[in-house]
């Protein structure tokens, strides 16, 4: 299964103070500090977001452990199990409850998929609104009690784009519908990673204009204690860096969150770390590749950090778009392999009605050793699935791309990288040789005549230029010591549509992520040369135009 890290797969955890909130309708137990903010995106139900604070009398020398707690607001219910320090576990929301030393406040982040409908009665709806008042009613029931206010508010909006709800102690800004920047960029590296190895988490936030007291915090995704300081404090840590290191692999939510008596900003990161990873950053979405031998691999899907996700289903193609089997359904599939090529599994995410929710991609790099057709795959006694060296990696020199959203010209992506030469690879085969190769999902096959030279067109005709640099071999054959180059340009129209929407190149970023001058992305780099496969995930900063015409991807190793 994958390793899909649910405390940090919604939103992240903030600092809560317990403030004071005046009730409408007093409960017997009345809750305190209660406060809420709604995002509601109207062409994308599935991109709603909920951030809810409250506070209530803590008791003394409480183990969490175990304890269940559940928060209802207005017909947004969730259910949680705590751990020892009082957060949510097995769930794809992140909620927290602790002692503030006045009482317990509990803070809670969640993707939502039905915002409109649970609110409509409340009078959210697909229209234009300009402060809109809007009362919900906030509980919590906790340890045999319930604790209850009415929290007011308003609701902006704009019809047929998205609006917002401010309620309790959460005030809107200036301009609801579009809250001031605080977070401008956000990285983790190295990224991917492999376990046991430091990763520094940077950020450039601001605090201007924050108004009152304000606290940050940064959630691993692995159930280790967060980081929680002064926001100033947090400014000036991420600027330098905060390293943390991940025991096991995995696709981590780092989360950041800065939050005050009267506003609250957060984003997030994935970190990938191990092989056979890949996610997509847009919604979430992971797959996992795993080769078991004989032309037998697994694809394991995570979708818990897609709202409303419970099942998915994939698709298996060759280079040429081909579905080579009947689409399967489930969190894990299987399919063997016979002939060495590159592959891509395309999965979707599927809801409770079996909507197509979200979309991940995962190419598979299928080699001779792969289906024990290699030369030493069939003298292997042990029965290894894989050649000693076919697991070999490309080395990620850098890459540039432009994707143009709104016109049918042909967009541009290039890739420079080196790798070693497989054993016995012939530069100047007299036959030539075929390689395949694929960016971002989107698989091409080249020529390279005797000499060397790519010969156009492609298979597909979505590569351009493919230029393999030698070094010089005595006898014309490489040993499988020697490290060659490659550049290659994939140039044709709707590069996006075809594999790279599914890598988060879209014509929009996700909500938390507007404002940043760029945003993290990880590209699919494959090849299959000589039989023996080759791979690297590269990660790019992503950036899309002002009016959203284009969008632009660069990235370069950080060795």
């Amino acid at each position: 299964m994958v390793r899909t890290i649910t405390q940090n797969a919604a939103m992240i955890l903030a600092f809560a103070l317990l403030f004071t909130v005046s009730n409408a309708h007093s409960a017997s137990l009345p809750l305190t500090g209660g406060g809420a903010s709604v995002f509601v995106d109207f062409n994308n139900p599935n991109a709603g977001k909920l951030f809810i604070v409250g506070g209530f009398p803590s008791t003394p020398n409480l183990n969490l452990n175990g304890l269940t707690v559940s928060v209802n607001v207005s017909g947004f219910m969730r259910s949680y199990t705590l751990n020892a320090q009082g957060v949510a576990v097995g769930t794809p929301d992140l909620f927290e409850l602790h002692d503030s030393g006045s009482g317990f406040v509990f803070s809670l982040n969640s993707l939502y998929d039905n915002v409109l409908t649970t609110f409509s009665g409340a009078g959210v709806a697909n229209v234009n609104a300009s402060a809109q008042p809007i009362t919900l009613n906030e509980s919590i029931t906790f340890n045999g009690n319930t604790y209850s206010a009415n929290i007011t508010g308003t609701f902006d909006a704009v019809a047929g784009k998205n609006g917002r709800l401010f309620l309790g102690v959460i005030t809107p800004p200036p301009n609801p519908l579009k809250p001031p920047t605080r977070f401008f960029y956000v990285r983790a590296n190295p990224n991917p990673t492999v376990a046991n190895t430091p990763v520094k988490i940077t950020a450039t936030i601001s605090l201007n204009n924050f108004t009152g007291p304000n606290r940050g915090e940064l959630h691993f995704g692995d159930f280790t204690p967060p980081l929680r300081v002064t926001g100033s404090t947090f400014a000036q840590m991420l600027k330098s860096g905060v390293s943390h290191t991940y025991t096991a692999d995995g696709v981590y939510t780092a989360r950041l969150t800065i939050v005050g008596p009267a506003e609250v900003a957060e984003t997030h990161i994935y970190v990938i770390v191990g092989k056979g990873y890949v996610v997509n950053s847009r919604n979430g979405a992971i797959s996992r590749l795993t080769k078991m031998g004989g032309g037998v691999v697994n694809v394991d899907l995570g979708v818990a950090n897609i709202p409303g996700a419970s099942n998915a289903q994939t698709m298996i193609m060759d280079r040429k778009g081909s579905q080579i089997r009947a689409p399967q359904m489930g969190l894990t599939i299987g399919n063997t392999f016979t002939i060495p090529g590159i592959y891509v599994a395309e999965s979707w995410a599927l809801n409770g009605s079996a909507a197509m929710v979200g979309k991940v991609r995962k190419t598979i790099a299928i080699s001779a050793a792969d289906i024990a057709s290699s030369m030493v795959s069939q003298h292997d006694s042990v029965g290894s699935p894989r050649d000693a060296n076919a697991d070999a990696a490309i080395t990620f020199t850098n890459m540039t791309g432009k994707f143009l959203f709104t016109s049918t010209s042909a967009d541009k992506v290039i890739f420079n990288g080196t790798f070693t030469l497989p054993a016995g690879y012939m530069p100047k085969n007299p036959l030539g040789n075929d390689i395949q190769v694929s960016l971002g999902t989107v698989i091409d096959s080249v020529h390279l005549n005797e000499k060397g030279k790519f010969v156009g067109p492609s298979a597909n005709g979505y590569m351009t230029r493919y230029r393999l640099t030698v070094p010089k071999l005595p006898n014309g054959v490489a040993t499988g010591t020697e490290t060659a180059k490659i550049s290659m340009t994939m140039n044709t129209s709707n590069l996006d549509i075809q594999g790279f929407d599914a890598e988060g190149i879209t014509v929009s970023v996700r909500a938390d992520e507007t404002g940043q001058t760029s945003v993290a992305r990880f590209i699919q780099v494959d090849m299959l040369v000589g039989s023996m496969t080759f791979s690297v995930l590269a990660e790019v900063s992503f950036a899309t135009s002002t009016s959203s015409d284009f969008g632009t991807i660069s990235g370069r190793s950080s060795k």
